[in-house]
């Protein structure tokens, strides 16, 4: 098939935003995976603990990880529109909208670690996983307002910034996790809640150094200069953020949670199954962290469209992200169903979880596509500012759908661990169909809805 000049410059144009986004998400994995493969020697206990505390984390800090996602398709959005006080207005309303967030948001994980044994774990995890909790609790505060100046300067056009301190991250995470996990050069031996206090640590200096580059950047000097900011506008225009932001945060919350629910669920199983689902789940985001790229540079790409008003574009912009994030997926599906137990072996020495690993990461390379299509497609909808209605398609398909038929299988049928992950893959297929199906309606549509 010969690409016509139009698909091709879409192509150049889309990798140059998602390549330096990937780049930064793909340090962010090997991040994580490295915190796994050092806190794997600890034994399966250790790793089934941190598999059931980061589920708690993420079922809270994902609310603001989710509503960061609007601020790039937002600024770009302005940015194309060459509205420099919408984007000033942008910048300081998202700080303050960011700041109070992450605050309350602390509040709520540290509750969440105080009632850890509420979600009946076996003894042991608990005691680990509610240490592991508290120490880790601080870095939502860092990790928030990190994301707000990195998709800021998404939006603005330079992703290259959240790839450098990414990357930046990765090197300072792992020799401080080398420090205060097993206790070298003289610092204490910390264990698990070593690895918490690197997290927090590491994120705070990647929060100012995202700061302190985006500060010389030209573009946003411009921006900055372009008003005087008044602190009641800034209020309004955190709010502003705020309606707009929070659907997609309780968007992301509704499917990360169903994620940790489904482990909290396996936990009830015993703690090898749920060690077997943490590997499995660091497996599968080794890619999708990469379409989250994607999504976000297509997001970017019809946010500017949409500046524009620029119909043609903003189905161009679609049909090319999902066809670059499919065609990018075929690789990992091919390499998680032909070799998972060399995949899971790298994690852990246990052969009992690796064999309870091995179909899990199978079911993670048959739903590549499917993940793929759904992110992508999801991302695209924030591009044209639809916040609302992929929440609801979220809850009807995981919370009504899928997690029911994932636990029928995994105590009914005593599937265990693999009958949630079916039931994921259920989830996923149909979020595929029904964002990827919205967005093409709506940009079919956009001309007689203006």
């Amino acid at each position: 098939m010969i690409l016509g000049v139009d698909t091709k410059n879409e192509i150049k144009k889309l990798l140059q935003l998602s390549i330096p986004i990937a780049i930064g998400e793909l340090s962010g994995v090997l991040m994580n995976l490295i915190d796994a493969l050092m806190i794997g020697p600890l034994g399966t206990e250790a790793v089934a603990a941190v598999s059931a505390a980061n589920a708690v984390y993420l079922l809270f800090s994902i609310l603001g990880i989710g509503a960061s996602l609007v601020i790039a398709p937002m600024v770009s959005t302005a940015f194309s529109q060459k509205d420099m006080g919408k984007c000033r207005s942008l910048w300081y309303g998202g700080v303050i909208f960011s700041s109070v967030l992450a605050m309350i948001l602390m509040g709520c994980i540290g509750l969440a670690a105080w009632k850890f044994e509420w979600l009946g774990q076996e003894t042991g995890v608990t005691i680990k996983g509610k240490a592991f909790l508290f120490y880790l609790m601080p870095c939502v505060f860092p990790l928030i307002l990190y994301l707000q100046f990195k998709h800021y300067a998404d939006g603005i056009s330079y992703p290259r910034l959240g790839m450098v301190m990414s990357i930046s991250a990765l090197c300072i995470d792992a020799f401080l996790n080398w420090l205060l996990i097993y206790g070298h050069w003289g610092f204490p031996t910390l264990g698990l809640n070593g690895a918490a206090i690197t997290n927090t640590i590491t994120q705070f200096i990647v929060m100012i150094g995202m700061l302190v580059l985006l500060k010389n950047i030209p573009s946003f000097k411009v921006i900055l200069r372009s008003g005087k900011e008044k602190l009641k506008r800034n209020i309004a225009d955190a709010m502003a953020i705020f309606s707009e932001a929070m659907p997609v945060g309780f968007q992301t919350v509704l499917e990360y949670a169903a994620y940790g629910f489904g482990a909290i669920m396996i936990g009830w199983v015993n703690a090898t199954e749920l060690a077997a689902h943490q590997i499995a789940i660091n497996v599968a985001m080794s890619s999708f962290m990469v379409i989250l790229a994607f999504g976000a540079g297509g997001a970017i790409r019809v946010g500017a469209a949409v500046g524009r008003n620029d119909v043609a574009q903003m189905k161009l912009s679609g049909k090319v992200s999902l066809a670059v994030g499919v065609c990018f997926v075929l690789l990992p599906c091919v390499v998680f169903i032909c070799i998972p137990a060399t995949l899971a072996s790298h994690f852990i020495e246990a052969p009992d979880v690796i064999a309870l690993a091995i179909p899990l990461i199978v079911v993670a390379g048959i739903f590549q596509i499917a993940d793929s299509l759904q992110s992508v497609s999801q991302a695209l909808l924030r591009g044209l500012g639809d916040y609302r209605f992929p929440s609801i398609i979220t809850f009807v398909c995981y919370w009504m759908i899928g997690l029911p038929i994932g636990a029928y299988l995994c105590f009914e049928l005593q599937l265990h661990a693999l009958g949630i992950w079916i039931g994921f893959l259920i989830s996923l297929l149909l979020q595929a169909i029904l964002f990827s199906r919205r967005f093409f309606v709506l940009v079919a549509n956009w001309n007689s809805s203006k």
